[in-house]
């Protein structure tokens, strides 16, 4: 009979351990004391936390009071015979756990079925609570009040429990400098370079998070798919210990879903609607941006930083405290590339959001915007929670224009953005080759969150027709306009004269007078226009405008009864991948 304990949450020092013919097996922090190990600085662990020991061919819990223990999620007694396969999580339900599982030897002929029996500790246990059942007998017996202290006293037990754990938590979190965490984990840190015979260009931060890969963001690692092939670059990362060790990255993985949603963004073209009507475009912070670099050789690569679970994920709020390290330097003052020293900064969540800024269900909720400071160099920086535990990568900043040197200048108001660590997780287990189907099917309703495009076109030709009419009254001195004409028009590419994808619209002049004709296309395609007369079936061109715009209009002049003749062209349409162009047509007469 054998013992296999496999690490589930949390940073054992070995993930997998085989026992066979040990009676015990303790865990904690205490090397002298324990087989399974947890790191010295992980205080979320007790020193000797619990024990394994065998008993009669089963495994049984030994605990104690200080350190909570939860099999399959419910907090273990001492002596509790373990399944043959179970989960144990130490200090919470949700904190570091590990699966027991008791191998049994497959040809060894199996004992006779005897049913569930009690151990003789069991029965003790059962014992002990008829004992309770009697003493709460007697204090009913003894009065009302007495059975009113004893019932305070048991809630008042069971509360004191319950806030001890939360207490714990309090104080670890006031006791913990997220700063000094922030400095223990510097050495997994690592500046990203691009290296040739000429020089070193820094252009990053990456992070060990696996023992053959560092983590960065996708706009990071793409510099490497960019470097020529011929070898005269090289793309490195670089140690912030001595002996300053440089590992050449030789392979990349980029996830999908960074320029799937640039280019899905590029096409939709989200915009907001201000009161006055005025469409705003919306800027892109792009998202998927995780990536990573996988060194040619790992050795004397950092350990891997730990990364926080999920639950954890789930708990994250804004105002929580954070911090990061990376190497800022856009803007800043020169620094020892060759032996680079990180910086650290502390602030605070400002934020959680999705991709497209809305409020969502966790799974989407990946978009981790903070205060800390964002300018290059500091892309890809890890940041980190009171735990020291990986939450999010820094990947996009605000910035309010550049200076003379063409270095950005980041804003005031301090909202920063990252990227939610569990993006990482399907590049660690799968690299770039997964589907983002499911992905790329949700985006619709994160852009829908947004003006549709269509009353965003309307508007903004509304807007320009608007100023047009008021040129031509101001030009002519018209002072009541009457709209004659104002309908959607469609040009098809398969519908050309003379080898150009046009349309003809046809109107007879009502009165003697000046009409306005234009032409809008929303989509901003240049369009022109020919105008005229139809005499003895024949056009007569009266005006024409084939400026480079989307908006060409024109003034005639024309007695009542006048057959006006416009073709709408749109030479673009015939070499685009567009079928057909959709645009709105006005005439207004004086």
């Amino acid at each position: 009979m054998a013992l296999r304990i496999t690490n589930l949450i949390g940073p054992m020092q070995t993930q997998t351990h085989f026992f066979e013919f040990d009676s015990k097996i303790a865990i904690g922090r205490d090397t002298e004391q324990c087989q399974v190990i947890y790191p010295t600085d992980f205080t979320a662990v007790g020193r000797k936390h619990l024990v394994i020991e065998e008993d009669a061919g089963r495994y049984e819990l030994r605990v104690n009071t200080k350190n909570p223990v939860y099999l399959n999620g419910i907090l273990a007694e001492d002596d509790i015979e373990l399944p043959d396969s179970c989960t144990i999580a130490l200090g919470r339900p949700d904190g570091p756990s590990f699966k027991v599982e008791r191998l049994i030897k497959k040809d060894f002929p199996k004992t006779v079925n005897y049913g569930q029996q009690s151990e003789l500790h069991t029965k003790v246990n059962k014992s002990r609570k008829w004992v309770k059942f009697a003493v709460w007998l007697i204090v009913i017996m003894a009065g009302v009040f007495g059975y009113q202290n004893w019932q305070t006293q048991e809630r008042l037990d069971e509360m004191n429990y319950q806030a001890g754990e939360i207490f714990d938590d309090i104080y670890r979190n006031i006791d913990a400098d997220i700063g000094e965490l922030a400095s223990q984990l510097s050495s997994s840190v690592y500046l990203v370079i691009l290296k040739s015979e000429s020089g070193e260009t820094p252009m990053g931060t990456a992070w060990v998070v696996s023992s053959n890969a560092l983590a960065t963001n996708s706009h990071v690692a793409q510099l490497f798919n960019d470097i020529p092939a011929d070898g005269s670059y090289q793309f490195i990362v670089r140690s912030t210990v001595a002996p300053y060790r440089d590992h050449v990255i030789n392979r990349v993985a980029l996830h999908p879903g960074y320029h799937a949603l640039a280019q899905a963004w590029e096409k939709a073209e989200p915009k907001t609607i201000d009161a006055s009507g005025n469409a705003e475009a919306v800027g892109y912070i792009p998202g998927y941006d995780v990536a990573l670099l996988f060194p040619s050789s790992t050795v004397g690569l950092a350990k891997p930083m730990p990364l926080a679970s999920k639950v954890t994920l789930r708990n994250l709020t804004s105002g929580m405290e954070v911090a990061y390290v990376g190497f800022p330097m856009e803007g800043v003052k020169k620094q020892v590339f060759s032996e680079p020293t990180p910086t650290i900064q502390v602030a605070n969540i400002t934020s959680i959001t999705d991709f497209f800024r809305g409020q969502s269900p966790f799974k989407d909720a990946q978009m981790i915007q903070h205060s800390l400071p964002a300018i290059g160099g500091a892309s890809g920086s890890p940041i980190i929670n009171n735990r020291g535990e990986v939450i999010a990568l820094l990947n996009a900043g605000n910035v309010v224009g550049v200076n003379e040197r063409g270095e950005r200048i980041p804003n005031a108001v301090a909202i920063n953005y990252a990227q939610r660590v569990d993006l990482l997780q399907p590049l660690l287990k799968y690299g770039d080759n997964f589907s983002i189907e499911d992905l790329i099917a949700e985006w619709d309703d994160g852009f829908a969150r947004y003006a549709d495009n269509r009353a965003v076109s309307e508007i903004k030709i509304k807007s320009i027709s608007t100023e047009i009419k008021k040129g031509w009254q101001k030009h002519l001195k018209v002072t009541n306009p009457i709209e004659a004409v104002n309908q959607e028009v469609t040009i098809r590419k398969d519908q050309q004269i003379n080898n150009v994808p046009a349309v003809l619209l046809e109107y007879t002049a009502p009165k003697t007078g000046n009409y306005l004709i234009m032409a809008i296309d929303g989509d901003e395609a240049d369009i022109d226009l020919l105008m005229g007369q139809v005499v003895n079936r024949q056009f007569k061109e009266l005006n024409r405008n084939t400026k480079n715009d989307f908006y060409p209009n024109g003034n005639l002049k024309v007695q009542k009864g006048t057959d006006i003749a416009v073709y709408i062209l749109n030479n673009q349409l015939k070499d685009s991948n567009e079928q057909s162009s959709n645009l709105r047509f006005y005439i207004y007469h004086d």
